[in-house]
C-alpha cells in the first residue's frame, strides 16, 4: 500500500474513533461544550473590551445562546463527518 492510502486508512480509522461514542455525546460535548462554552467566552471577552457592558451580564447572555446554537453545530459537524467518513469507507472497502 502506499503512504497516501494508509494516510487515507489513518483518517478513517480517527474518524470512526471520534464516532464511535455516539451522536448525542458528540453533539453535547463537541457542539455545545466546546464550541458554545468557547464561543461564549470569546464573545463575551470580546464584547467587553469593545463596549461598556458589564462581563458577567454579558456572559449570562452568551450562555444562554452560544451554547443552545451549538446544537446545531453539533449535530452539522456530526453530518459532515458522518458523510466523510462512508466516502472513505466506501472507498477504501470496496
Amino acid at each position: 500500500m502506499s503512504a497516501q492510502t494508509l494516510a487515507k486508512l489513518d483518517k478513517l480509522a480517527k474518524l470512526d474513533k471520534s464516532l464511535a461514542r455516539g451522536k448525542w455525546y458528540f453533539i453535547l460535548v463537541v457542539g455545545v461544550l466546546y464550541w458554545g462554552s468557547l464561543t461564549s467566552l470569546l464573545v463575551t471577552g470580546i464584547n467587553y473590551v469593545i463596549s461598556d457592558t458589564p462581563f458577567w451580564d454579558a456572559l449570562k447572555l452568551a450562555l444562554s445562546i452560544y451554547p443552545a446554537s451549538g446544537v446545531l453545530f453539533g449535530w452539522t459537524l456530526w453530518m459532515q463527518l458522518n458523510g466523510r467518513r462512508d466516502k472513505l469507507r466506501a472507498k477504501y472497502q470496496s
